[in-house]
Order: C-alpha cells, then structure tokens, then sequence
C-alpha cells in the first residue's frame, strides 16, 4: 500500500507534471509516467519500482537482510538536468527517502537486528520511460540502532536534511529510551558527504530551511532552530542578464 504522500515532478520544466514517485509499506519506490500534454500524448501511463539496485557508486552494499523496510515519508527530488550541445536533455534527477517501521503502531520489531537507511538514487531514464539501466543508487547511510526516519527529508542549497525518532511510534510514551527521545537531524551534502549531526529529540515532521536557518519540531521539545547569524534576513535579489551579440552575419 503507498505509506506516504506522493512526490510530484515536472522533470523537463516545460509546466506540465510528468512523473510521480511514491514509497510503499513494503519499501518499493515507485515511479509513475503521466503523458504531460493531454492534446499531443507521446506516450501512455506506466510505471516501475525505482529501488531495484543496493549497491552505491562507491561499491558499498546494503545487507540482504536490510533491504525493502517501509517507506512513511515523501521522497524528496532534486532536478539536475544538463543540456547538450544539440539542446537535447540529459536527465538527472536526485530521489531521496528514509526507512522506518509504521509510526501508527508498534510492530514488536528486533531493534538490535534492524537497521534502517537513508537512500540517494538517480534517475536518468528519459520522459515516459521506465528505463531501470538508467536508474542507481549514488549513496546510502545506515541509520544508527533503534532510529527510523517517520518524515520526509528536505533539500536546501545544495544539502539534504532528514531527522530520526527512536519512538516506536509517533506517540512520544512508546520510545525506546522512555519517552526522553533520542532522535537526531542529520545534514548531508548531495553527494553524500555528511555535515551535519546532532541528538534534537524524536522527529516526527519534516525538518524546514528557511531564513539562512533550520528548523525542526521533536515530540518533546517543541520547535527548534539551527544556524548562525540574525533571523528576518534580507531577501538577496538577483540581477539582470547580460546580453551581448554572440556572432552576426550581414545579409545582401
């Protein structure tokens, strides 16, 4: 059953959503193809599971054991299209998503032999297609013992953030550690590179960047923030383009 809100993405930029990616109670991310122009459909509906391979670019693989655990928060996409010279698109899209048991009820899981992850995947299957040679795990991290993520990461200025809980689920009494709520918020560069890491409390919400700061809500300590520097910051404006003639050619 789909155990969390849907990701919705416009992959081409052109206005039009095109792909829906979405985790499953039995750990499957799936991806769904939706035709963006209903006046000129290119191609039909269809659909695959995005999380098929375990093993990152840098040859770490995730233990057999440890794969497939429910997904309860959105998946986070970033979109890193480049352009060739012809102006064609080169599709590279970043899927980010945690694991966790149900945060509704407790499962009488064996913490002390169930680790869960955080997974970086790539996408660069074409628009309409289910291309699964296209698609790998850049990166994953496994989650220390007793954690398991309940909410969706967030992605901001080139990192991604996600928190933990240690609760065995989102009520704050059933934590492993007696309700004191030993969940952490993580920060970690796009291409896996750990920056940041520290014990918050039990994170049940998606964590926020906003205003130069992170913020984050645990079940007991209510409303947290992050970052150095004065709050209500000044919006930085961008400037105009700059034209210039690239080449002209005279006409008789």
């Amino acid at each position: 059953m789909p155990s969390g809100q849907p990701t919705v993405v416009d992959s081409d930029g052109n206005g039009y959503l095109d792909r829906i990616y979405i985790g499953t109670d039995k750990g499957l991310l799936y991806k769904v193809n939706i035709p963006d122009n209903p006046d000129a459909v290119e191609y039909g509906i269809s659909h695959c599971v995005i999380n098929l391979d375990f093993t990152d670019e840098a040859s770490n693989t995730v233990d057999v054991l440890q794969r497939y655990h429910p997904i309860y928060g959105s998946p986070v996409v970033s979109i890193e299209n480049e352009i060739t010279a012809e102006g064609v698109i080169e599709y590279n899209l970043r899927i980010f998503f945690g694991t966790g048991d149900s945060p509704y009820y407790d499962e009488n899981i064996n913490m002390a032999a169930t680790r869960y992850h955080f997974f970086a995947y790539r996408d660069k299957s074409l628009k309409g297609e289910c291309d699964q040679t296209a698609v790998s795990l850049d990166w994953f991290f496994e989650l220390p013992q007793g954690h398991r993520i309940f909410a969706s990461a967030f992605a901001a200025a080139g990192q991604i953030y996600f928190g933990t809980s240690t609760s065995e689920t989102e009520d704050p009494c059933e934590s492993i550690d007696g309700g004191a709520g030993l969940g952490k918020i993580f920060a970690f560069s796009m291409d896996g590179t750990q920056t940041f890491e520290q014990t918050v409390g039990n994170i049940i919400v998606a964590p926020l960047v906003q205003d130069e700061h992170l913020y984050l809500k645990t079940q007991s300590g209510g409303l947290q923030s992050f970052g150095a520097g004065n709050y209500n910051n000044k919006v930085r404006m961008g400037g105009f383009a700059d034209f210039g003639i690239k080449y002209w050619r005279e006409v008789f």
